[in-house]
């Protein structure tokens, strides 16, 4: 009997683990204006069209406040991310891309986790969010 009853636990146990990291992914397209997705995909194309301005403008103010800020963003972060952009796409028309995990840091920050499709067996890469507003802005990018 306790047998049995352990055997159990332990397959109910299982499959919950299994299907909550099943569950963690989704699937974004089209999202909402005002939200964390929202921002991660306007940063995603214009990634894809090479745009740096249109990138600027999703990252958040105390992010690009100085002319240092934003040369330091050009000059690095800018240069990996137009180039690896389009592995995090799923889809360009609509443009889509994979959530893998979300962690809020308190109510004004969030930490988005985007699945890389090109490199599948690689760790979703975080993509850190603060409220600017009534929208969301990146702080941090390691896409």
């Amino acid at each position: 009997m306790k047998k049995t009853l352990f055997a159990s636990c332990f397959i109910a146990a299982s499959l919950l683990i299994t299907s909550g990291t099943a569950l963690a992914d989704e699937t974004i397209s089209n999202p909402k204006a005002g939200t964390p997705e929202h921002t991660v995909a306007a940063a995603l194309k214009a990634g894809l069209s090479g745009d740096f301005n249109a990138y600027l403008a999703t990252v958040h103010p105390d992010e690009k406040s100085t002319q240092s800020q934003r040369d330091q963003r050009k000059k690095y972060e800018w240069k990996r991310f137009q180039k690896q952009a389009k592995w995090y796409i799923t889809k360009k028309s609509p443009l889509t891309f994979v959530v893998a995990n979300r962690r809020p840091d308190g109510k004004k920050a969030i930490r988005l986790f985007v699945r890389d499709q090109e490199h599948k067996e690689s760790m979703p890469r975080p993509v850190k969010l603060k409220r600017d507003g009534r929208s969301w802005k990146i702080s941090a990018n390691s896409l």
